[in-house]
């Protein structure tokens, strides 16, 4: 959150809040003062699994862990997917707001870069999105972030292992049952993987979205990196939903 350095682009284009979108005055801090107070980042006690919110400290696990078996290993995530978030990554996918990323991986590694080097990860696989989405969007925002994550950490990126070959229904549409069948079939390993994984030593992966709610989605990815080899799988999010 540091402060903000005045361009000529700046003046043109004034740098924005982003949360709120609302125009920062010079040298004040990202984000907004208001947002600040309103954003709600993940603390603990967390979810020893995929990292969510819980609210009894003696509990090791969040209620979707307790009863689901997960494919990853473990998961990591910065705020509350809650109201100003939501907005802020809504403008992020939906209005073309490709800096907010900025924001989104500066957080990320202020919070957790200890814990990401300590996974020692081979390599950083954004989840894809199906190629006509991606068209229409202009990117993908994962990879973003993944791109953002691993000029860091150097941790390489790489978009040709994993593959989306259904352009599904956005899963916010749907229930816990209908986001698992609208997931059935919808990601692969690309056939170049496929021909080629064996002979790499890449055992460590950290699959990288922006929201994790019931973790249908990075399930399917991780069970189909667990199965051509992988032995740990970890997770980057944004924003996850609720734990209890």
């Amino acid at each position: 959150m540091g402060k903000n350095k005045r361009t000529i682009i700046d003046y043109i284009y004034p740098p924005r809040c982003p949360i709120c979108d609302d125009i920062l005055e010079e040298g004040k801090n990202i984000p907004c003062l208001r947002c600040r107070h309103h954003i709600r980042y993940i603390t603990s006690p967390r979810c020893m699994k995929c990292g969510k919110q819980i609210e009894d400290e003696y509990t090791e696990y969040c209620y979707d862990c307790l009863k689901t078996k997960h494919y990853y290993t473990k998961g990591i995530a910065v705020w509350s997917y809650q109201d100003c978030i939501k907005q802020s990554i809504y403008n992020f996918k939906y209005n073309n707001k490709r800096e907010n990323s900025k924001f989104y991986i500066n957080e990320i590694l202020r919070i957790y870069e200890k814990q990401i080097r300590q996974w020692k990860a081979d390599v950083i696989i954004p989840i894809p999105l199906h190629r006509i989405r991606e068209r229409r969007r202009g990117y993908n925002q994962a990879r973003l972030i993944a791109d953002g994550i691993s000029r860091q950490l150097e941790i390489p990126v790489n978009n040709n292992i994993l593959i989306r070959t259904i352009n599904t229904r956005p899963q916010k549409e749907l229930n816990d049952k209908e986001r698992i069948k609208n997931l059935a079939g919808a990601f692969a390993l690309t056939d170049t993987f496929k021909k080629s994984h064996t002979s790499h030593n890449i055992k460590k992966a950290i699959l990288i979205d922006d929201i994790y709610t019931t973790g249908a989605t990075m399930d399917i990815c991780a069970k189909l990196l667990r199965e051509s080899g992988f032995e740990e799988i970890y997770y980057i999010c944004v924003c996850t939903g609720k734990g209890y």
